[in-house]
């Protein structure tokens, strides 16, 4: 076992791509570890901008992550639907403004959690068949 650890060592090679990708962690923010249920629009964008401007996205934390408590429940197709006092323009209105590709000013991606077991955390649905739909 040892000489074959030591030739491994001795002779054994990684190959990577050189293209950035494994340098540093994902890093971002996510609602939960502050705000837990008491999440809604106007947090996300304020924190979203935040990151944008105080140079944050710059040093690599590049995500907004609403995790629970943003949905209602699921349609009849088992879509998600949105907490309406919460998000009232939905939340794809939400991630219109923070997506790179509509708010250039924050250049951050978003992402949304729901679960494909049969209750979230904070004791709403969910369905395997289907993930999180922004409406």
């Amino acid at each position: 076992m040892t000489k074959t650890l030591a030739l491994a060592l001795l002779f054994g090679s990684a190959s990577a791509l050189n293209n950035g990708v494994g340098r540093a962690p994902a890093m971002g923010w996510n609602s939960w570890n502050t705000f837990r249920c008491d999440i809604n629009e106007a947090i996300v964008l304020e924190v979203a901008r935040a990151m944008a401007s105080n140079g944050l996205r710059d040093a690599g934390y590049v995500y907004v992550n609403i995790d629970d408590c943003w949905m209602k429940s699921r349609d009849g197709r088992g879509h998600v639907v949105p907490e309406a006092t919460k998000f009232p323009r939905g939340m794809k209105a939400v991630a219109d403004e923070v997506r790179p590709a509509h708010t250039p000013c924050t250049g951050i991606p978003e992402g949304v959690f729901t679960l494909v077991s049969l209750v979230l955390v904070s004791q709403g649905s969910g369905r395997r068949e289907q993930t999180a739909v922004v409406q």
